[in-house]
């Protein structure tokens, strides 16, 4: 329990290094290792048209070779060598790149991880090569619909904005993007003034700072980068089709809500715990276990700084699609109509607790959580003040803010089957 505590309370310290970039520690004496992160306020959203996946053709690039670390498998084998993990993602928003380690190799981790992102080389040859590997990893999304669903689904959401492109960009953007754009890019929006360090683990502050003063030194002070605001009006439901030729119908089904800071958030996350999420939410017994309509059935949440979603995902037989989205629409309808009583509420509130809980258990999972927020609001909810205020929603709160998002004006559908028109769901799309 001890892990646990000190996982909740998340002591943390925001520090500045000499040449301004912000670093937040947060220490947890009770593990042997060192989560060191780089996160840069920068995204798919940040992105022009024209260089549309630039984020994550960069998250690529970082990872084939410096003048230091010539090749991508010098920089592999440094972290491999000492037991090591490293990874980077590209979400809309922001960008992470991380190195974990047993806690004595914090300088090595350090030393190569700024190397990566202060001196990487984005030879044109690797370049080229990683084009291709960006197309292929495309069309793997592409021909997976439980996976492409989800492009269509912020599609439909956000169409007409950055949050709408896929992250992976366009191919005729990825076409255009050559040395001389990758660099401008990198020194503009991979600098002081959109990074944030975020060091997790257990460590020795003084020379961690001293480690991150030294290898740091360097980076760019570029400029501070800027999302065009989702501000976009919907009257009506919105549908986005995608015609397959396949046996089984994937759709998300939901509604646009709320951005991370309204004071509604938390209770859009335990509506989405009630609805999909545990193999005992309503939505798991009614569609699987009652009707058998599908192997799968979820909710989650998804959000932004000016921006949200609650989406129900699930698969079923082509011809029951429209029953399974049915079952899903009613129970959106019964959440605005019947208040939840206390004790489904109370086991909602358990299950995103002990999510939490056992999330927060891995030092990466922390420093994304706690970084995120610290990098685009300069604010953070601790694990334990979001348990707080979780805890404090009550049943009229859920029936409230169901009301005031589960409307016709916020709701979409993404559906990938064998249809060619709409036809068939347009009766059901209403609340």
């Amino acid at each position: 329990m001890e892990v646990g505590k000190v996982m909740l309370v998340s002591k943390y310290k925001i520090k500045k290094l000499r040449n301004g970039l912000r670093v937040l520690l947060v220490p947890n004496k009770y593990v042997d290792s060192v989560n060191i992160s780089v996160l840069y306020r920068v995204g798919s959203r940040c992105e022009e048209e024209s260089v549309a996946g630039m984020s994550h053709f960069l998250e690529h690039m970082f990872f084939k070779g410096t003048k230091k670390r010539p090749k991508a498998s010098d920089i592999s084998v440094a972290v491999d060598s000492v037991g090591g993990q490293m990874n980077a993602f590209t979400s809309y928003e922001y960008t992470g790149y991380y190195i974990k380690v047993a806690k004595k190799y914090f300088e090595l981790a350090s030393d190569v991880l700024s190397d990566m992102m202060l001196n990487s080389s984005f030879r044109q040859k690797e370049l080229e090569k990683e084009r291709m590997v960006i197309k292929e990893e495309m069309k793997m999304y592409e021909d997976n619909p439980l996976a492409y669903i989800w492009r269509a689904w912020n599609k439909v959401l956000y169409q007409g904005h950055g949050l709408g492109r896929d992250i992976s960009g366009t191919r005729q953007a990825l076409d255009s993007i050559d040395h001389e754009k990758m660099l401008r890019y990198r020194d503009n929006y991979y600098s002081i003034s959109n990074a944030l360090l975020v060091v997790v683990g257990n460590y020795s502050e003084t020379k961690i700072i001293q480690a991150l003063e030294k290898n740091w030194a360097k980076i760019s002070k570029g400029k501070k980068s800027y999302y065009g605001k989702y501000d976009h009006e919907q009257q009506e439901p919105q549908i986005e089709l995608l015609y397959k030729d396949i046996q089984q119908a994937n759709f998300c089904v939901g509604f646009k809500t709320y951005e991370t800071f309204h004071p509604d958030h938390f209770i859009t996350k335990l509506i989405s715990v009630i609805l999909g999420q545990g193999m005992s939410s309503r939505l798991f017994l009614k569609v699987r276990e009652r009707k058998g309509l599908a192997y799968s059935v979820s909710s989650m949440t998804d959000n932004y700084t000016d921006v949200g979603n609650l989406v129900v995902k699930t698969g079923t037989d082509v011809d029951k699609a429209s029953k399974a989205l049915g079952i899903i629409i009613k129970e959106f309808v019964r959440l605005k109509k019947e208040k939840v009583n206390r004790k489904e509420l109370q086991k909602a509130k358990e299950y995103w607790k002990g999510n939490l809980i056992i999330s927060m258990e891995d030092n990466e999972n922390l420093a994304n959580l706690i970084g995120m927020q610290e990098l685009l609001f300069d604010k953070i909810y601790t694990p334990k003040q979001m348990m707080d205020k979780i805890d404090a929603v009550n049943e009229k709160d859920i029936i409230r803010v169901a009301n005031d998002i589960f409307v016709n004006e916020r709701l979409n559908l993404a559906m990938i089957g064998p249809y060619k028109n709409m036809k068939k769901f347009d009766s059901l799309l209403s609340v």
